[in-house]
């Protein structure tokens, strides 16, 4: 079986930044095992930098942009 993830099963669940602008993590949910969503933020981590380019990109601020922390959502993957 493979540990890849369809790109349906992932979703981002909210954005928190930090007044300062220092950081803006990512709250990521994942549906399937948990090595799929160890795969998954593992490979957003890898990412980081061509994430954090794309933002810069497209945010208008002068000096400060929040660097991207991608984060597993706390109820993602959580049994009922």
């Amino acid at each position: 079986m493979s540990s890849r993830t369809p790109a349906s099963d992932r979703h981002v669940t909210g954005v928190v930044v930090t007044a300062d602008l220092a950081e803006a993590r990512v709250y990521v949910s994942v549906l399937g095992s948990e090595k799929q969503r160890t795969a998954t933020l593992a490979g957003l981590e890898s990412a980081r930098g061509v994430l954090q380019a794309k933002i810069n990109r497209e945010l208008s601020l002068r000096e400060r942009r929040p660097g991207v922390r991608p984060t597993m959502t706390p109820s993602s993957g959580a049994s009922a």
